[in-house]
């Protein structure tokens, strides 16, 4: 069984947080005036669980990441900076990123 699980390559890590980063970003310019803009980390965690179960921690981290980054310049007040102007948007990022790695890391079920 164990010759049936394959090791991935840094390309495929890295290709997989592409669509991530894209849908994080899709995510952040369609609900950036939206009254669900408060919904959009939440809604990223959904595709970042998805992302770690399916291609493992170092995908969804790489995807965790781009996703701060990206919710920090396009999702909140000032637009195109990574400073983030009101302290509950800090503090509403500094959440997502923390359960983003907690999600992350929660163990899996063994795979035997």
């Amino acid at each position: 069984m164990a010759s049936l699980i394959r090791k991935r390559s840094n390309l495929e890590w890295v290709s997989i947080s592409i669509p991530c980063s894209a849908l994080a970003l899709a995510l952040s310019l369609f609900f950036r005036d939206a009254a669900a803009k408060r919904a959009v980390p939440a809604i990223f965690l959904l595709a970042l669980v998805a992302v770690a179960y399916l291609f493992g921690r170092l995908a969804s981290l790489l995807a965790a990441i781009a996703a701060v980054l990206i919710f920090a310049v396009f999702l909140f007040e000032p637009y195109g900076s990574v400073a983030v102007d009101k302290a509950s948007d800090r503090v509403e990022l500094l959440c997502f990123a923390a359960f983003a790695l907690v999600m992350i890391y929660f163990p899996r079920k063994s795979q035997h």
